[in-house]
């Protein structure tokens, strides 16, 4: 009895000791204790946060557009109201190139904004063409006799004589398939030489009195028609930004049909109208439509990137 007795006394001391100097035992306090924090895991929790969000987010921003603001040096493209054409391209280039690269986009270019020199169509094509990009963005701005004439139009070329023309034809201008081409030759400066087959089945050059010709391709390759789509959408963008919309229009332009990516040609208002002279030549409107753009392309190429572009 008195042996059962000591060991109870022991156990009641070490309880004593355990509760005075604050040794824990299982229980709701326990259960709620906040768990020791290193910082060095804090670090590292965090990158594995925003580090993991990042790396998808980067996957989606992985891309490169290769921008080619129109003419330059020597080449002034359309003057009006003392105004030359190759530096409001250099204008809104360079805030593209701003809000571009703002969302994560690699840039490359023909000729940068910041430059002013001659380069041919067939030198810019060249060196587009030698670049590994997801898209050719060639900023201009437009012009004519017609000073009411306004608006914002971008072009595309269905028909891509370096991808294929397997199934392309030269048209009239009311669509009918007149001749089935072959290829062309000639186009050092955008000249439209094609070689095709004409109506007796003989093998012949364009000449002047087929200007009013134009290709097609009966079936276009995806870039051409990923062209089409971004035309479009595009168009629909900076109307928004106060041009009327003239919108996409296939035809063969030098840098849409000689390039091997999908590749667009905006002409950004015209610059013989004085009142939409207003808004190109503003700051602030060139921001408008910069970002504009940019937010244009960025969900193109996510949108698309996702469908297997």
């Amino acid at each position: 009895m008195k042996k059962t007795l000591g060991v109870r006394w022991i156990g009641i001391m070490i309880l004593g000791l355990m509760i005075v100097f604050g040794v824990g035992c299982q229980g709701e306090e326990e259960s709620v204790a906040a768990p020791i924090i290193v910082e060095e895991d804090v670090g590292k929790g965090a990158e594995n946060v925003i580090g993991g969000a990042g790396e998808e987010d980067q996957e989606k921003r992985d891309f490169v557009v290769i921008l080619d603001p129109g003419h330059g040096g020597t080449e002034t493209g359309r003057q009006a109201f003392g105004y030359d054409e190759k530096d409001l391209n250099n204008q809104l280039t360079e805030k593209v190139a701003k809000e571009l690269e703002d969302r994560g986009i690699t840039l490359e270019y023909t000729r940068h904004y910041s430059e002013d020199y001659d380069l041919s169509l067939s030198k810019r094509m060249k060196i587009a063409n030698g670049m590994e990009a997801d898209l050719f963005l060639s900023i201009h701005h437009d012009g004519s006799i017609h000073a009411e004439a306004r608006g914002v139009t971008v072009f595309y070329s269905t028909y891509r004589p370096l991808i294929s023309v397997d199934s392309a034809y030269l048209r009239t201008e009311d669509g009918e398939q007149v001749y089935e081409l072959i290829g062309e030759v000639g186009n050092e400066e955008g000249r439209k030489n094609y070689v095709y087959y004409d109506a007796e089945g003989n093998e012949a050059f364009s000449n002047p009195t087929h200007d009013s010709l134009e290709p097609f391709e009966e079936n276009p390759s995806e870039e051409a028609v990923l062209s089409g789509i971004l035309a479009e959408e595009l168009a629909e963008a900076l109307a928004e930004t106060g041009l009327w919309n003239r919108g996409a229009i296939d035809a063969p332009y030098f840098v849409a049909r000689r390039s091997v990516h999908p590749a667009v040609l905006v002409e950004a208002g015209f610059m013989t109208n004085l009142e939409e002279l207003e808004g190109i030549i503003d700051p602030i409107t060139q921001q408008q439509r910069a970002e504009a753009i940019a937010d244009t392309v960025y969900k193109f190429l996510v949108d698309h990137s996702e469908k297997g572009m």
